[in-house]
Parts: C-alpha cells; structure tokens; sequence
C-alpha cells in the first residue's frame, strides 16, 4: 500500500520530491530569459514583424527544455535508467538548441544587456586584439577556400556549357 509523499515503487522517489532546483543551473538560465525577454521586448517594440512572439516562445521554450532536462524528476530518474538518461540527452542535444536558434538570440541578449556592461565588457571583449587576431586567422582560410571552390565549380559549369572543340572529333592528335 502506497503512503502519501512516500515512495511509489520503493526505488524512486515521489514526484515532487525529486525535483532538484540547483542554483548553478537555476541563477544562469533565468538570467538568460530576463536578458532575452528585456531585448526582445525593445526589438519587438522597434521591429515587432521580425521579433514576433514566436521568437520568444522558440526561445523561452528552450530554455524550458534545458531546465527540464536537468532539474526535473527526468533528472534523479536518469541515475537509475538509461532510458531517462537518454531522454535527457535527446532534450539537451535535439529539442532545446533548435528552440533557442529559433529564438535567434543574439540581437536580443545584446540589446537586452545593460548599456553600461554592454560597453565596458562586451565592447572590450569583441575589441580585444587576441580574439581579433584569431578570427581573423580562422576567417580568412575559410573564405579563401570557398572562393576557390565557388571558381571551380564556375569552371566546371563553363567546361561542361561550353564544350572544348575537339569533342566531336576526339581528343587532338599529338
């Protein structure tokens, strides 16, 4: 016979027991909603076509996932079953990063962030002469190599639309 607030089954605990609310992972994620909803909301204000509702939802609804896969029973269940532990990884790795890239957030966290962190720190960061130097570094190989494949291919096409002379003949005798 099963007690009120006991265990269901002897091996897991009830239901809203288990939920483990860790700040490290609580303080971060709504941090990042408040942040959000604050840009969203001055976008949405100034473009409300392109930062509708949707996007916030995408976004808040990732963030959800995220949490639920960390904090919820699904959570304390994943130490005992693979099957839980794997639906963790399924919410962490397929449901919540396309809910957050929905939510495209980089225009609203930076224009969500306080104007004073904005300058001092991010300004900085993105001003740094070390990250600069390594982007640049890893951006222009990047770029070289496609507009060396995108000349191929041109000439591919051209080669292909515009056959060489010989064609009908056979190759020119040597």
């Amino acid at each position: 016979m099963s007690h009120p607030g006991g265990a269901v089954n002897g091996v897991t605990p009830p239901l809203f027991e288990s939920w483990a609310f860790d700040l490290w992972v609580e303080v971060p994620l709504g941090l990042a909603v408040v942040v959000y909803m604050r840009g969203w909301r001055r976008l949405h204000r100034r473009v409300p076509q392109r930062f509708g509702t949707g996007r916030l939802a995408a976004f808040v609804g990732g963030m959800v996932a995220i949490s639920t896969a960390l904090e919820s029973p699904l959570h304390a269940l994943g130490a005992q079953w693979l099957r839980a532990h794997m639906v963790q990884h399924l919410l962490l790795r397929m449901v919540a990063p396309p809910l957050l890239g929905l939510g495209a957030p980089l225009l609203p966290m930076l224009s969500g962030l306080p104007t004073h962190l904005l300058h001092r720190w991010v300004g900085a960061l993105f001003a740094w002469p070390a990250l600069t130097r390594s982007c640049r570094r890893r951006s222009s190989p990047w770029e070289r190599r496609s507009k060396r494949l995108s000349r191929r291919r041109l000439g591919l096409r051209a080669r292909l639309c515009c056959p060489r002379p010989w064609c009908a003949s056979g190759p020119p005798a040597t």
